[in-house]
């Protein structure tokens, strides 16, 4: 659920935003609530119905057959070559309408719904020849024309699938809508992830000694340089060329100066800039403490806030051939109804007085195909310090 005024993602016991303060008004957050409930039922029945129409046109397509057998049994003698050349292409359609309306029945997907469309435009047909074929046939005769039951029993058809094409329409909005909630869900997981790494290794009292002030992070567009796919910061010394194809923009917490995103996670370009006054920089990261006091010591942190965090992995190696520390952990996410279970790794490297995080982060069932996009991201990080 969103918040109103914001848009900002707001969990269901909640009675206030807590960006912007906005108060969650009872009857909107109840309605919000049904909204989502209902989300499922409502495809469900779509659905049902959807099939009970593939069941009707395989009815529709049985019956002719049934008919033009009885036909055949007892009029055959009475069929010339333009009865026959007419009962085949009977015979025909009603097979097509069997296949379509079994297909139909039993599964509802763009194939379904490409069957009705075809059923659909047939059956306009059929109408408009049964209506000339019915003025033509009274012209001749000197009489007038009147629909019979054929002319109703196509027209109820064609409203029936027209019916079922629109439900359909509406069953992808549904499923589009469902679609997109649970990437910006995925997304806000992610980037959060990362944001509370960030803060959480930040807090460690390992991470430098004397424990220096941080200074604020300029995101001034005046130093940001974007070709293609490759970002350039010129304030803070460094180049990336992020995954091809992926969103890039600034980043939205108060270190993370850049980032690139997916429908399936986010990398971000992390900066603390320490307040050192008369004291020496990092050499390297190393000058933090060894990678396993390092990262330890941030864990700590980390699984403080997510009980269940498992480090999977870490240890040291070099990017653009300075030395840098990795980690790569676990942890369920809960945010509304969803129960996420995250896999994050982070690079850290350290010049100067700065210390540079590269972090991303996805759902672990999705993991082991991201993991190779991101590293190749990573491998193209360069310092340009002075």
């Amino acid at each position: 659920m969103n918040c109103s005024k914001c848009n900002n993602i707001i969990n269901k016991d909640s009675k206030f935003c807590g960006k912007c303060g906005n108060k969650i008004e009872e009857e909107n957050l109840a309605t919000e609530i049904a909204k989502e409930e209902i989300n499922d039922s409502d495809q469900i029945k779509i659905i049902n119905d959807i099939k009970n129409t593939g069941l009707i046109l395989l009815i529709c397509g049985f019956l002719p057959i049934l008919v033009l057998v009885f036909i055949l049994i007892f009029k055959f003698s009475y069929f010339n070559q333009i009865g026959y050349l007419v009962t085949i292409l009977a015979l025909i359609i009603s097979i097509l309408f069997i296949l379509f309306g079994f297909y139909i029945k039993n599964k509802v997907d763009t194939r379904a719904k490409t069957y009705l469309k075809i059923i659909y435009f047939y059956l306009i047909f059929v109408l408009i020849f049964n209506f000339i074929s019915g003025v033509i046939i009274g012209a001749i005769e000197n009489s007038h024309y009147y629909p019979g039951i054929s002319f109703f029993i196509i027209l109820s058809l064609i409203g029936m699938v027209h019916n079922s094409l629109k439900k359909i329409k509406k069953m992808e909005k549904l499923q589009l809508a469902t679609k997109l909630k649970k990437q910006y869900i995925l997304l806000f997981i992610v980037f959060s992830i990362i944001f509370i790494t960030l803060g959480l290794f930040l807090d460690s009292k390992k991470t430098i000694n004397d424990s220096p002030s941080l200074l604020s992070v300029d995101k001034s567009s005046q130093y940001s340089e974007i070709t293609e796919n490759m970002y350039r910061n010129t304030k803070y010394g460094f180049r990336i060329k992020f995954p091809e194809g992926w969103n890039i923009e600034t980043g939205d917490g108060i270190h993370i100066v850049q980032k690139a995103s997916s429908e399936d996670g986010t990398i971000s370009v992390i900066i603390q800039q320490f307040d050192l006054g008369k004291n020496e920089g990092f050499s390297s990261i190393r000058d933090a403490g060894s990678a396993k006091e390092f990262i330890d010591s941030g864990m700590e942190e980390i699984k403080l806030k997510f009980s269940d965090a498992k480090m999977i992995d870490y240890g040291e190696t070099k990017i653009d051939n300075e030395p840098a520390y990795w980690v790569e952990y676990s942890a369920t996410y809960k945010v509304l109804d969803y129960d996420l279970e995250m896999t994050n790794i982070t690079y850290f490297l350290a010049k100067d007085d700065i210390m540079y995080s590269i972090s991303s982060g996805t759902e672990t069932s999705k993991y082991s195909e991201i993991k190779p996009i991101f590293n190749q991201s990573v491998s193209t990080f360069v310092l340009e310090v002075n």
